[in-house]
């Protein structure tokens, strides 16, 4: 692999989230695609940094994006190079009691950098349903107890803001083309994966026959599970949530699942409980 594709460059692909919604299968799927480069390490975490428009920080992260001679599986005609960091998505609100009061805002950074040449490809999940999942992440990597409130949680941690799906999805719309953001839900990855890689690639025009039948068998393994988490940590510690937390999420959510609802046409009244 010689010339430009051993050149750093800044990615025309971005997964931003949501947290336990389906971003790591869909970045490592992707990655089985030739005309895709997805980076490694997954989470780059640059956009959504102090600093990360010096000059220093700009060359490190567009230097992730030369394909050297070492990678396998993809092809001399590379469509897409592409990263997933699952706090992207994250639009904060200091107005809120469950957002942190600062941060980086990594859509204006994103979108003011790569604009109409990057593509955006959203994984949402039933808001409730990620919000106890990311709880049950933070119990066993050991920043929260098994009996804590999930609302008194620290807001850094996005257990209960990173679901305000409307918020952070009209914030990156308003600055990336809405036909640019692209959203998929963790239901079709649970029902269907094949299906749904299918429908992404057809939506980033790229053809599925070129993936390896090897790959494609490989498009069914979802990762990141709870039970690798615990394995690697040796924590299998369970979060203990009451039925009047699930209603409180209901009903903070509502507004949220409309949202989604219109947006993508299809009703979620599924969403409106845990799973």
């Amino acid at each position: 692999m010689t010339g430009a594709r051993n050149e750093p460059r800044w990615p025309n692909l971005i997964v931003p989230g949501t947290q336990k919604g389906g971003t790591t299968w869909l970045h490592f799927t992707l990655k089985r695609h030739p005309q895709v480069f997805m980076s490694s390490p997954k989470e780059l975490f640059y956009w959504g940094q102090p600093g990360w428009d010096t000059p220093e920080a700009r060359r490190d992260y567009r230097a992730h994006f030369a394909i050297g001679d070492e990678v396998e599986n993809v092809s001399d005609d590379v469509a897409y190079w592409g990263e997933s960091t699952t706090n992207y998505l994250w639009h904060r609100d200091p107005a809120s009691a469950y957002s942190p009061q600062d941060g980086v805002d990594a859509a204006a950074a994103l979108g003011r950098t790569l604009g109409d040449e990057v593509v955006v490809l959203v994984m949402l999940r039933n808001p409730i349903d990620r919000a106890l999942a990311g709880a049950q992440h933070h119990l066993t990597m050991g920043r929260i107890d098994t009996g804590d409130d999930l609302f008194d949680a620290d807001p850094e941690l996005g257990i209960i803001d990173l679901g305000f799906y409307r918020r952070h999805l009209e914030h990156w719309r308003s600055l990336i083309a809405p036909s640019r953001v692209r959203v998929y839900l963790f239901d079709d990855l649970e029902a269907d994966p094949p299906a749904l890689f299918e429908r992404v690639l057809s939506d980033l025009q790229l053809d599925p026959n070129r993936m390896p039948k090897s790959q494609w068998r490989m498009v069914h393994k979802v990762s990141n599970s709870r039970e690798e988490l615990q394995e690697r940590t040796g924590n299998a510690a369970s979060l203990t949530v009451s039925e009047a937390t699930i209603r409180q999420l209901s009903d903070l959510y509502a507004d949220d699942v409309a949202y989604v609802e219109e947006m993508l046409g299809r009703s979620l009244d599924s969403w409106r409980v845990a799973s």
